[in-house]
């Protein structure tokens, strides 16, 4: 069941459990997950193809951030380094909502492809927000942009649980 496995990797990805300012789950364990069953999903070869390059780009940014020094560095920078080094990840869910939408809608199941856009436009609202957000300084505008994408990130963590059975 790749959306389960999916799924799994992206909540890999959202959960951190720090011992002594390591994570123990590294984000590149959860993206090699994403990336082994993004590459069994139904549908379009070209659209599993994308989702499945969207998953490697961001392992390959994941890797050096699983270094604590150098997680603590973009965690100490600018917000806007963390939104840059977060674009690969968004344009995962992304992918892979527009994918399962459209999927679902040639499956006739409306509902589905419904609960699948929302995804898509959780996706494009926390991918475009920072642009507007960050340059005004307002730390409660960037709380509220933080916490739309890690919404927006367990919302598709369960669409993927809750779809993972689904022919």
């Amino acid at each position: 069941m790749p959306l389960r496995q999916i799924g799994v990797g992206l909540l890999v990805v959202v959960l951190g459990i720090r011992v002594a300012g390591f994570d123990l789950l590294i984000d590149p364990i959860g993206w090699l997950l994403v990336i082994g069953a993004s590459q069994r999903i139904g549908g379009d070869p070209g659209t599993r193809a994308r989702v499945t390059t969207a998953a490697v780009v961001a392992f390959l940014v994941s890797l050096p951030l699983a270094v604590p020094p150098l997680a603590r560095r973009v965690a100490d920078a600018d917000p806007s380094v963390a939104w840059a080094l977060s674009l690969p990840q968004i344009a995962v869910v992304l992918l892979l909502a527009m994918h399962l939408s459209s999927t679902a809608r040639e499956g006739h199941d409306p509902d589905a492809a419904a609960w699948w856009r929302w995804a898509r436009t959780g996706a494009i609202v926390v991918a475009l927000a920072p642009v507007v957000v960050y340059p005004s300084g307002s730390l409660e505008l960037i709380g509220v942009t933080l916490f739309l994408g890690l919404l927006t990130m367990l919302f598709t963590v369960g669409l993927l649980l809750r779809h993972a059975g689904r022919p």
